[in-house]
């Protein structure tokens, strides 16, 4: 049902059709709704020098809110810009084994992007930047010391980056649609002396927005 909410958001922005031509320079602000894919996993470092061995966890996904703001010049077929960008969703993603369930909470981004205006009214990009996400361990009943002293460090911000694309499209009157991805990693968490945990984020968005 949230794969079909974002596909039908997203087939409305390319079959908008524009009433003239319009450029992707300047200021612009926006408001998105997405789905947020987190892929948390523990891994054994003592196994094949830690590229295998991947213990409890898979991904989760829920929707996401957000919006983003952003400086953009066009010069002739190419465009580039910087953003920042806020989100928030309610993932949990649960690790039986040892009696915690990570939550997802807001998210913070920042970055540039670069592209080619394909049309008057079509703008294809890549990105990349900052990230920066906030995990909270839930522990349940049950849970040991041992078990709860591990995850102490981890209840912060977690810094990573971030890499994706999408495409833009003007509408009229300074708005325009944008559907996107990004692929964020975070820095790994060392749970104990043999394992860590190894956190990805995958980011589908689709935004309607104003161009000042």
């Amino acid at each position: 049902m949230k794969a079909h909410l974002l596909a039908a958001a997203g087939a409305i922005l390319i079959a908008a059709v524009p009433a003239s031509a319009q450029n992707f320079s300047g200021p612009r602000v926006e408001g998105r709704v997405g789905i947020d894919n987190s892929n948390i996993s523990i891994k054994d470092q003592r196994d094949f020098g830690g590229r295998g061995a991947f213990s409890s966890g898979s991904t989760a996904s829920d929707l996401s809110i957000g919006g983003e703001a952003g400086f953009d010049i066009e010069t002739g077929a190419l465009a580039f810009g910087a953003y920042v960008g806020f989100d928030t969703s309610e993932n949990d993603e649960p690790f039986p084994d040892r009696r915690v369930t990570i939550e997802t909470g807001r998210s913070l981004t920042a970055g540039a992007r670069a592209g080619f205006v394909v049309s008057p009214n079509v703008l294809l990009y890549a990105k990349g930047g900052y990230s920066n996400t906030r995990f909270r361990p839930q522990f349940t009943t049950g849970a040991t010391a041992a078990q709860i002293a591990a995850f102490n460090g981890f209840e912060r911000n977690q810094d990573g980056f971030h890499l994706g694309g999408g495409a833009e499209f003007a509408v009229r009157d300074g708005f325009y649609g944008r559907l996107d991805y990004a692929h964020h990693i975070f820095d790994d968490y060392q749970v104990d002396a043999n394992n860590e945990l190894s956190i990805r984020r995958n980011h589908f968005t689709a935004s309607i927005g104003f161009r000042f």
